[in-house]
């Protein structure tokens, strides 16, 4: 049995209903369960599964980033000397800014182009099990793409901008 219960006083409200019922059918057994209570018991697999992706989200792209910025600075320190003489020669900040970055941007488009499909793939099908649910859209993609392309940016630009700062004639002596 299903009751609305439209009350302030809600203790005296549900023992009212398990006098009332007994006095109905004195062997009915009353066990009064709350509608929020049961849907929120239902999610709860739900919300700590995402606490779980969430934490482990957040500690992929910490090492990516570590990575990233340890694969960046090995790059501008291996190209030290071409740096130095591209520097002596003339070349602007963004030009060697854009000499090392697009190695890097490459290599995101080809993760990008491998991961999308199978993020997108994986969504759809855990999104399937609900009985109301979302389509997937292209922004959430798009957006992650854009933030790790700034994120790929302000570390090799940081990486450069040391390198630019150092004295060529040092770069090229060692």
């Amino acid at each position: 049995m299903t009751i609305k219960i439209n009350s302030k006083d809600l203790p005296n409200t549900v023992e009212g209903i398990k006098n009332t019922l007994n006095n109905i059918d004195p062997k009915m057994k009353f066990d009064q369960v709350f509608l929020d209570d049961f849907i929120q018991r239902s999610y709860e697999k739900d919300q700590k599964f995402g606490r779980i992706t969430f934490a482990f989200t957040l500690l992929s792209i910490f090492i990516a980033c570590l990575g990233l910025l340890g694969l960046s600075g090995y790059i501008v320190e291996k190209r030290a000397k071409e740096i130095a003489i591209r520097k002596v020669v003339g070349a602007s900040v963004g030009n060697i800014l854009w000499l090392l970055l697009k190695n890097f941007l490459f290599l995101i488009g080809i993760a990008m182009v491998i991961a999308i499909p199978i993020v997108w793939y994986l969504l759809q099908s855990w999104l399937h099990n609900f009985a109301y649910h979302i389509d997937v859209g292209i922004i959430p993609f798009v957006l992650s793409a854009g933030i790790l392309a700034l994120v790929s940016l302000g570390v090799i630009g940081w990486h450069t901008l040391k390198a630019e700062i150092r004295n060529p004639v040092k770069s090229l002596r060692s």
